[in-house]
């Protein structure tokens, strides 16, 4: 029976739906590996702009993606976008910034002590974001609209509250 079916051609399909599922079965535990790898903390290690800012989330936000301490992240889980942004004290009148989840790193004074943990600041971009006053060096501002982004919730979403709703709240606050 078997040689009346593979002279018809009926094993070859089977052998051919044989091989897409185990392809599938192997793109099925590839995915499940990534995911457990994102969840457990064992991703791919994040690169850093300077290795100023690798310390600085390494000493603060490390533990929390290894799962050795339970608490949430100060920076986020790792960096996306990396700058050179305006700054009047900035060498060549610029300073590096990496951005997070949560914040935004800065090196507003390379040629500071690498050693101290202040040679890393924490950007105000919440207040920033509130108030519309842009930072671009150390006594100077440009001001600017107040961000109509939502706060903590998804970027489509309509009722929830902006940066630029908190505006009033932050007058004569800082």
């Amino acid at each position: 029976m078997l040689r009346q079916m593979r002279s018809r051609g009926v094993a070859k399909p089977q052998r051919m739906a044989g091989r897409i599922l185990f392809a599938l079965c192997l793109m099925a535990l590839f995915i499940a590996t990534v995911g457990y790898a994102e969840q457990t903390g064992q991703a791919a290690a994040p690169t850093f702009a300077d290795p100023a800012f690798q310390r600085t989330w390494e000493r603060t936000d490390k533990p929390a993606a290894d799962g050795i301490v339970k608490r949430g992240y100060y920076w986020g889980p790792q960096p996306f976008d990396k700058k050179q942004e305006q700054y009047a004290e900035g060498q060549g009148g610029a300073r590096l910034v990496h951005y997070f989840d949560k914040s935004r790193m800065e090196i507003n004074n390379p040629n500071g002590d690498k050693s101290s943990p202040f040679y890393v600041t924490n950007g105000l971009l919440t207040y920033e974001l509130v108030t519309g006053k842009l930072q671009i060096g150390n006594e100077q501002f440009v001001q600017r609209p107040p961000a109509e982004i939502p706060l903590a919730s998804d970027n489509d979403d309509t009722s929830a509250p902006t940066y630029a709703t908190f505006t009033g709240l932050m007058q004569g606050a800082l």
